[in-house]
């Protein structure tokens, strides 16, 4: 039975980790006199409101001909269904939650006694140590329970394959009661009672073989969420395992709205520990399976894309044509690869103006724009932000600011700990790392959208002398580079010589940093004129801290998704499930059946993207809606939290 202390504990933390969210209404506005705000005002014309998609940058569509239709937009987070494709280009599914452990044949009878067993054993040892004298001592070690700290070594035993067998024989035959390492600079082993002293023990070369044994050091896992970051659900695993974070490996991050299956690895981690956890990660929206070993965790950038499900509810039409005409012309021209909206936050202050400040060295104003209150959030939020914003005492915001608020937190912590409230860039440096560069990326992106619609506007939708350029073959050349730590690859330059071998799907263009380069025409006069706009010169982008070092990367400008497929489908209930998720297939449950002539419509839909493309823009160029919590909010819809 669970400890009742650390059952507590885990049920605080799932209270802290999901609070109850009261949403403001839409018209109640908040009023804000601080010197940050003033001044953002000022330069930026900024309004503490949800933005738009053109406040972003998102205003074209490649084909204007499609007029659209509306539909719900993320009405349910079970209608927004993403699953990872790994490195080989296999779709990422939860099939099983239960690990099934390899059975070996014992070759000592359980239903002995412990006593009889070890005899049983020695007799065998015999196949592995001849010298009798030397099993007599290790018998001696095992009926003594290493009371004299005795050790012994074995003759050579040159081959590497034949000492592996020794380790394996006594984890097998006396585990957790004998241990056994090769003896260092030698071919022999030592073999000693499990807690001997003065032993040349190597722990990490012994744990090595053990994982090894097993098939690798990481235990490999397949993640299933619902409707929770990425890094949420791998904090609260972290925490179920009672480990942290850094142990546990994912290739990409998905969004929050939704429920998605990904690939997980941890380090020196068992299956079994970790399918016990999947009790305590039910009522959080998580469940883990599929377990593997596997040699090397999974970083950043190790998968190919992601397969989306998406279904569309309420269809406003009834012509397929004009559906089918949009899905089509997705298919075979594409969309353009906007960053979505997600990438800008889910509150009224664009993420970007955060990135902004901490470019730009204003570690105050990055402060102030994190703690400022904003609206539309919930009124324990509110009180949390109000409190600071008279007080500045942040003890008492820490005791009203809810646990899954996490840069606001890890702000007024470090302020707590220091004693001081003007130690704005280690404050901001007390954020975690994937959280607090999230801020600049949104920048980055941010001036990418704004030059992409600037490339249209000036260009069209085909390749210009002097654009950047990624043919799939160059890319394949840069990403074996990049992982084999080579010199970074620059994209090739489009000339009036070589203009023919180059499409509009080859173009990219650069997310700004340090260490990329920029379209040789009047698109890299824009970046130029963004960035000074903003008083942000890419070069300082190095040099401006470590701990936001930002190289650059390039972007493809539109994008082509593959294994499109998509159908109609009808409903009574507004409330009805339209998918099955995986969950839903391991517990058995019935598919949604089609009610041709009921009340309402749905377009289902389906297609993989590449890594860091979103399914909204795409989404976007079919129904020509906007994207927007605004807009959606404007238009009557209740979004499911």
């Amino acid at each position: 039975m669970e400890d009742t202390d650390n059952k507590r504990k885990r049920e605080d933390n799932s209270t802290n980790l999901n609070p109850e969210n009261k949403k403001l209404k839409n018209e109640e506005l908040i009023v804000i006199n601080n010197e940050t705000l003033n001044s953002l005002k000022k330069s930026n014309n900024f309004k503490n409101d949800f933005p738009y998609e053109k406040d972003v940058g998102i205003t074209k569509f490649i084909n204007e001909n499609n007029p659209g239709f509306t539909v719900s937009l993320k009405q349910r987070y079970n209608d927004f269904l993403v699953n990872e494709i790994d490195e080989k280009g296999n779709v990422v599914h939860l099939t099983n939650l239960k690990y099934e452990k390899k059975k070996v044949e014992s070759e000592v009878d359980d239903s002995l006694s412990q006593e009889e067993k070890d005899n049983k054993a020695f007799e065998l040892l015999k196949d592995y140590i001849k010298d009798e004298e030397k099993i007599e001592k290790i018998k001696k070690i095992v009926k003594d329970n290493g009371k004299d700290n005795t050790v012994v070594t074995t003759e050579d035993i040159p081959n590497k394959e034949d000492r592996t067998k020794l380790h394996q024989f006594f984890r097998k035959h006396f585990s957790n009661r004998i241990e056994t390492e090769t003896k260092i600079n030698t071919v022999q082993i030592n073999i000693h009672w499990a807690n001997g002293r003065n032993t040349d023990m190597r722990s990490s070369q012994k744990g090595d073989s053990y994982w090894k044994q097993l098939g690798g050091e990481f235990c490999q896992f397949t993640m299933f969420k619902t409707n929770k970051e990425t890094m949420n659900a791998i904090n609260i695993i972290a925490y179920t395992l009672y480990t942290t974070s850094r142990s546990l490996g994912i290739a990409g991050t998905k969004d929050k709205r939704g429920i998605t299956v990904q690939n997980v690895t941890g380090y020196h981690m068992t299956p079994e520990k970790i399918e016990k956890a999947n009790k305590h990660l039910l009522a959080q929206g998580i469940q883990l399976g599929n377990f593997k070993f596997v040699k090397k965790g999974l970083k950043l950038g190790d998968l190919k894309g992601n397969l989306f499900n998406i279904t569309l509810r309420k269809l406003s039409i009834d012509d397929n044509n004009i559906i089918e005409n949009a899905i089509k012309s997705l298919k075979n021209i594409g969309f353009i690869n906007y960053f979505g909206m997600q990438r800008f936050g889910t509150t009224s202050l664009p993420t970007y103006e955060v990135g902004k400040a901490i470019l730009k060295k204003n570690w105050r104003k990055a402060v102030d724009l994190i703690l400022m209150e904003k609206i539309g959030e919930s009124e324990r939020v509110r009180k949390a932000r109000k409190i600071w914003k008279d007080s500045h005492d942040p003890k008492k915001a820490l005791e009203e600011m809810p646990k899954n608020c996490t840069a606001e937190i890890s702000i007024l912590k470090a302020f707590e700990k220091m004693d001081q409230i003007n130690a704005y860039s280690n404050a901001l440096l007390n954020i975690p790392r994937n959280l607090r560069m999230m801020y600049v990326h949104a920048y980055q992106s941010y001036i990418w959208n704004l030059a992409a619609t600037y490339h249209i506007e000036k260009y069209g939708y085909k390749p210009a002398i002097g654009d950047l350029v990624i043919t799939e073959e160059k890319q394949k050349a840069m990403d074996s580079k990049k992982r084999g730590k080579h010199n970074k690859e620059k994209p090739d330059i489009i000339t009036s010589e070589n203009i023919d071998k180059y499409t509009i799907y080859d173009v990219v263009l650069p997310m700004p940093g340090h260490d990329i380069i920029y379209p040789e025409n009047e698109i890299k006069n824009y970046y130029e004129d963004l960035l000074k706009k903003d008083d942000i010169d890419p070069k300082d982008m190095k040099i401006i801290n470590k701990e936001y070092f930002l190289p650059g990367s390039y972007r493809k400008l539109i994008v082509k998704p593959g294994n499109v497929e998509w159908n109609i489908i009808g409903y009574n209930d507004e409330d009805a499930d339209l998918a099955l998720t995986d969950l839903d297939k391991i517990n058995g449950k019935e598919a949604p059946i089609n009610i041709p002539d009921g009340k309402f419509k749905a377009l289902q839909i389906s297609f993989s993207l590449p890594t860091s493309s979103y399914a909204t823009m795409a989404l976007r160029e079919v129904t020509k809606m906007d994207t927007s919590i605004k807009s959606i909010k404007e238009s009557g819809e209740v979004i499911d939290e």
